[in-house]
């Protein structure tokens, strides 16, 4: 699992700014809930896959989107070189394998 945590800044304006938010972190909330056809977002939110999403303090769902994740085919991740800067920018080299399997003649879009 690769696990990240974006601090969206759309709570800021309650009188504590959270110092690792970031308007980035809010907008790819909502382009979120906008694939997965939400009124709304939630925080926490947890995104598994980029195909499942819910409340982050679900764990029946967390569990269970977890091994779906498991079944369906990865491409191998090689993180190295991980190194902050002063101004707390993340460095990393990443390295990707190929997919174990052929898609054939599917096409397909990847949202990033």
């Amino acid at each position: 699992m690769i696990v990240l945590s974006e601090h969206v800044d759309y709570w800021n304006h309650i009188g504590w700014n959270d110092p690792y938010s970031a308007r980035l972190y809010s907008e790819r909330q909502s382009a979120y809930a906008k694939r997965f056809g939400l009124d709304s977002v939630c925080t926490p939110q947890m995104v598994v896959d980029g195909a499942s999403e819910f409340v982050g303090s679900a764990p029946g769902l967390a569990e269970k989107a977890f091994a779906k994740a498991l079944d369906s085919p990865k491409i191998p991740v090689h993180l190295s070189v991980i190194a902050a800067d002063p101004s707390n920018a993340l460095h990393a080299h990443l390295d990707t394998g190929p997919l174990a399997f052929s898609f054939g003649p599917l096409t397909c879009a990847f949202l990033l």
